[in-house]
């Protein structure tokens, strides 16, 4: 027992000097300052944010509280979340506030996100493109925004970037129990979000191909069978309760309970009334969303072999989206010569094209499977780590370029010129997003919900709403407002329980065009009575009934 004991020490110390070789006293100290101001920049952020509404936090709640992995309902969730919610939910043990907590955790991941990403620069290239990546990150403005608000995008981020980096370790030191924790970290992922179990499927691809294209031989196999045994380890270690999980709510053996609906969802995806008909509207019966019938009842595997030439037209169809619209929202274009420049300025090795392989498989998973189902920047966030280590890269090359070439040029910050126009570069499209996002704030919607909360005799009133951000700053129920006539939404609210109903002037003309008529109080009928009325807001203009009786 010892003698293993020792073993593990001497494997982890000599991982621990494989990471942190060739790092001084200052360059951790240059590290810290650089994730510190990452979070000083994303804490100023969230202030920026004034609405703020998710379940993770009621689910982190009842998953501490004992009452397990539940919604507000007691409904159980099948679409992932579970340990940014249970990060959530063991703030709660300390703090009161959780939307401050939630803030926090997103916060201190998209902050902690650099270390990772200087470690793998620095493994895969060198410590001067670790920095150079690093201070990309810290102003990068989708990385800052999604670590301003309340969701599992920062922990996600840097959970896939972690895994990426050890696993990267364990190819290079050949350590099996790096695998395992690589997968280990995938399996957070998964947890985190439910395509993050595609890292699992990314990281073992990667290891076939070591064997097939630079190790074919009886050694080779086995090592590619024995990592990807100790990588599915891991993974099947902190995912496999979840997986039973599922089975016992879905009576299926799956990865996600919204596998299915995410497929089903992007048949309406850039059709907007499609959209709302598709995933709002109403079952026959009246009584669920189909949103929600969808939810855990559906096959993945049966809609795909039911519907392959409709996903083949749609996927051909979101690429195009994705590399018009998507790409370049996600990441600016000129970037791109950045990233060819760093590619192939150098010679490429055999250790060098394994470096740039792995890398390219990060990147390409969530750019080739998510067309399947429909494509938004969200989805791709995940890519922008290593985007960003290419894009360093480009830099550092340009950077030695300009210092060989004008070697006598006296300008003080020679060295960081380059850097900071590349910085510059990215200030247009950083004022650009946070002017889009953060100028038409759902501030109408908070408003009401906070008169509801103190005006409301229920203790926790059961909202409709196409948003449910009514209902969270009400601490109420929310309840989703269905794509459908009056008497069909009434029939719904009915089996619901609804006692409120929201009519605003942002989403009802265009996702409710049946009741817009409702947003002149002098239409509504006999058994919805006008308690709220707001529209100090030029076109957003919002009202609150409730319901007399069904």
């Amino acid at each position: 027992m010892m003698k293993i004991k020792n073993q593990m020490r001497k494997k982890f110390a000599g991982i621990r000097n494989y990471l942190m070789n060739g790092n001084t006293r200052s360059d951790f100290s240059r590290l810290f300052i650089l994730v510190f101001l990452a979070f000083v920049i994303r804490l100023y952020f969230t202030t920026l944010h004034e609405v703020t509404s998710s379940d993770c936090i009621i689910i982190g709640k009842n998953l501490i509280s004992g009452r397990g992995f539940v919604d507000i309902n007691g409904n159980p969730i099948l679409m992932g979340k579970q340990f940014y919610s249970l990060l959530i939910g063991i703030s709660s043990l300390l703090t009161s506030n959780l939307e401050l907590a939630a803030k926090l955790i997103s916060v201190a991941f998209g902050s902690l996100l650099l270390v990772p990403i200087f470690l793998l620069g620095k493994r895969l290239y060198n410590k001067r493109v670790g920095y150079i990546a690093c201070i990309f990150a810290v102003f990068y403005f989708w990385l800052v925004d999604s670590s301003a608000i309340i969701s599992g995008e920062s922990v996600y981020i840097f959970l896939v970037t972690c895994g990426a980096l050890i696993g990267y370790l364990a190819m290079v030191r050949r350590i099996n129990s790096l695998y395992f924790i690589s997968g280990v970290i995938f399996g957070l992922c998964y947890l985190t979000r439910p395509e993050g179990f595609g890292y699992v499927g990314v990281m073992a691809l990667f290891s076939i191909g070591v064997w097939l294209f630079a190790e074919r031989n009886r050694l080779g196999f086995k090592r590619a069978v024995t990592n990807t045994f100790f990588l599915l380890i891991g993974f099947l270690i902190v995912s496999s309760p979840h997986f039973l999980f599922l089975h016992e709510h879905t009576g299926q053996w799956t990865l996600s309970g919204n596998g299915a609906l995410n497929l089903i969802v992007g048949e309406g995806y850039g059709d907007r009334q499609k959209y709302e008909l598709r995933v709002m509207g109403l079952t026959e019966d009246k009584t669920e969303i189909w949103n929600d019938y969808y939810l855990g009842k559906v096959d993945a595997m049966d809609y795909i072999k039911s519907h392959p030439l409709e996903l083949f037209r749609r996927y051909i169809k979101n690429m195009r989206g994705l590399l018009t619209e998507d790409i370049p929202a996600t990441f600016p274009i000129w970037l791109l010569l950045l990233v060819g420049l760093g590619l192939f300025k150098s010679s490429w090795g055999k250790t060098r094209i394994k470096k740039e392989i792995y890398v390219s498989l990060m990147i390409l998973y969530p750019l080739l499977v998510f067309p399947v189902m429909l494509v938004s920047p969200r989805y791709l966030l995940a890519t922008l780590p290593f985007l960003l280590i290419w894009t360093a890269k480009g830099t550092y090359e340009l950077q030695r370029w300009f210092e060989e070439t004008a070697p006598d040029l006296k300008i003080p910050w020679k060295s960081s010129i380059i850097v900071i126009l590349v910085l510059l570069s990215l200030l247009p499209p950083f004022i650009a997003y946070q002017s889009y996002f953060l100028t038409d704030q759902l501030i109408e919607h908070k408003n009401a919900g906070l008169w509801l909360k103190d005006n409301a005799p229920e203790e926790q009133p059961r909202v409709m709403s196409r948003k449910g951000v009514v209902a969270s700053y009400a601490d109420g129920i929310p309840i989703q407002l269905p794509y459908a006539n009056y008497t069909d939404i009434m029939a719904y609210a009915k089996h619901k329980k609804a006692e409120y109903i929201v009519i605003d002037e942002r989403y009802i003309p265009e996702r409710r065009p049946m009741i817009a008529y409702l947003l002149n109080e002098s239409n509504a009928p006999g058994n919805l009575k006008l308690i709220y009325k707001n529209e100090e807001i030029p076109n957003r203009k919002i009202l609150v009934y409730t319901i007399l009786k069904y």
